[in-house]
């Protein structure tokens, strides 16, 4: 699949790669943006679509998507991060949940919801 990034609109892509480099391109600030190039370097790259977009007061927000789940992380200016999301076709939801800036559980997290789509 091609799709083409889109800096104003936060078009979705489907290479980590070039929504890492969207990253760095965001006027977001440098702890976020670290942030957010860390989190897509550990993420599985069978992900389908990833969208990257300016956040409120120089953060920045990634949301991941596939056919079932749309999950978003928002990443703050010092670098936290905000995980959260839903089920596109159902009534689940992921409600808020926190979690410390280039957290291993969080990829964990979003690799497990994921991976139970796989069966």
């Amino acid at each position: 699949m091609n799709v083409m990034v889109v800096p104003v609109t936060g078009e979705f892509v489907s290479n980590n790669a070039i929504a890492a480099r969207r990253v760095q391109e965001l006027s977001a600030s440098q702890a976020a943006r670290d942030a957010g190039g860390w989190l897509l370097a550990e993420m599985p790259s069978s992900l389908q679509e990833v969208r990257v977009h300016q956040g409120p007061l120089s953060g920045l927000a990634i949301e991941f998507g596939d056919a079932a789940w749309d999950l978003t992380v928002e990443i703050s200016p010092d670098g936290l991060m905000l995980f959260f999301g839903e089920e596109i076709a159902g009534t689940r939801e992921i409600d808020p949940f926190p979690f410390d800036a280039m957290s291993d559980a969080l990829v964990n997290r979003i690799s497990k919801v994921y991976a139970a789509n796989d069966r």
